[in-house]
């Protein structure tokens, strides 16, 4: 996204600790204009893991009656995500990483890819009944595009 798109005086950064977790920081940026976004940066590294940082970001619309918020967002992230955070080298026993049209997502091992009628969507089911359905598109962009 283009730095353009973020009140930068909205950034604000904090440090959080948690039972495996180091070195753990967390900002947040508001987009401009209407509606407004709120991205949410955590980044950290696990007690067992300290040279490997891992970084997760979540964009939410604050927009209270459609979106859940920024204080929406903090609850998740400090009652959901952080206390149940682990080494993503577990997931490589359930799962692996799959690509499609540049996009990278990760598949259950026991899965099989069914048929599409859509060149766009990928479906993955496992024996167990759990479907996994991935779409991706093409964006045209008549601008080039910046990353934070």
């Amino acid at each position: 996204m283009n730095q353009d798109q973020f009140d930068i005086s909205s950034i604000d950064g904090s440090t959080f600790k948690g039972e495996r977790i180091i070195n753990g920081c967390w900002s947040t940026m508001k987009t401009k204009g209407d509606p407004t976004f709120v991205a949410n940066d955590i980044s950290f590294a696990l007690k067992n893991e300290p040279d490997r940082q891992y970084v997760l970001t979540l964009m939410v619309r604050e927009d209270g009656e459609r979106g859940i918020g920024k204080r929406g967002i903090e609850d998740i992230i400090a009652n959901y995500i952080v206390p149940n955070i682990t080494s993503l080298d577990r997931l490589n026993e359930d799962s692996h990483f799959e690509s499609f049209n540049n996009y990278n997502y990760r598949v259950l091992n026991d899965a099989v890819e069914e048929a599409s009628s859509n060149e766009h969507i990928k479906i993955y089911k496992d024996p167990k009944g759990i479907s996994q359905m991935i779409e991706v598109y093409p964006v045209e962009h008549k601008d080039e595009v910046d990353f934070l």
